[in-house]
């Protein structure tokens, strides 16, 4: 290099000690080259929809630890992300720096990697900055978590998809939408962080599949059965995924003809019969209330 123009300057500021003699210049010896100071960061997101790219509606991750490495390996920093996911270091030389997310600290079940800025998918980045500038790069992560299963005519009406007398299962049936919210961070329905992931539409078989879901408290919600079927259960389920159950795929739909109105189960019977029971034990006591009436009056008329 030219040692006209290298800086001389060490990193506090200070050059060498320069002797100077009399009549003689020295113009190479305080060469100071300066840079700008370059920051690093920009923001960890909830990629709902798992497609890569960050939409309006999607949420950033908050609470997330965040370290920064230079381009030897060093540690450099560590930070955590904000409410709104966003995080930034500042104050930095320019050079080669790679960024790692800690995914011990990602909300639970949250932790499947759809974007980085190099395209690994693997919580890491790497790349360059020059002085005075800026390098922003994003992270995006779906769930672990899927939930699922069956909505089915319940021919003999019990809640249970079992099989008929011809030997084949009761008959699921397609194009039924269903909707599945989570709670959010927070666990309580009903709050600011509830994330609806839509609707989704069973198949031909009467099955049902959502996945990239995180960890948490849900609410699958059955829309309007097609006709001529009703629900025979609740419109909601409410159910639970964690690390021990990262996937629940008992969450059915039990439906029954319009037409059905006669009930079939052992407890809607028991419910009849007690309900029949009382029906006749009450017109017994009325019937004997006016007996009793009546041979009063009896003996009353006799008596006179």
């Amino acid at each position: 290099s030219d040692p006209a123009t290298d800086s001389d300057v060490d990193g506090a500021g200070f050059t060498q000690m320069v002797a100077v003699d009399p009549g003689v210049s020295n113009v190479d010896a305080g060469d100071a080259g300066v840079v700008y100071p370059v920051e690093i960061g920009d923001l960890v997101w909830f990629d709902i929809d798992g497609d890569g790219v960050r939409d309006t509606a999607e949420p950033g991750i908050g609470g997330v630890t965040i370290d920064l490495f230079d381009g030897s390996g060093s540690f450099v920093a560590t930070t955590t992300t904000n409410a709104a996911g966003g995080f930034l270091f500042t104050g930095l030389s320019p050079g080669d720096y790679r960024l790692d997310v800690v995914t011990a600290t990602l909300p639970p079940g949250l932790d499947v990697a759809t974007f980085d800025g190099d395209g690994g998918y693997d919580s890491t980045f790497s790349g360059s900055v020059e002085s005075g500038s800026a390098l922003h790069t994003e992270f995006g992560y779906i769930g672990s978590g899927v939930i699922g299963d069956t909505v089915w005519h319940d021919v003999d009406g019990d809640g249970t998809q079992n099989s008929m007398d011809d030997g084949n299962m009761e008959p699921g049936i397609g194009d039924v939408k269903l909707t599945v919210v989570w709670f959010g961070s927070d666990g309580i329905a009903g709050t600011a962080d509830d994330i609806n992931f839509g609707t989704t539409t069973t198949d031909a078989s009467g099955h049902y599949l959502v996945t990239g879901l995180p960890y948490g408290a849900f609410t699958i919600t059955i829309g309007d059965p097609p006709a001529p079927y009703v629900r025979l259960g609740p419109e909601s389920i409410v159910l639970t995924l964690d690390a021990a159950a990262g996937a629940d795929l008992s969450a059915d739909y039990p439906l029954v003809f319009d037409s059905d109105v006669l009930p079939v189960t052992g407890i809607q019977l028991f419910h009849l019969f007690g309900f029949g029971v009382a029906f006749m034990a009450a017109g017994a006591l009325i019937l004997l209330i006016d007996r009793r009436r009546e041979n009063e009056i009896r003996r009353s008329m006799k008596s006179r």
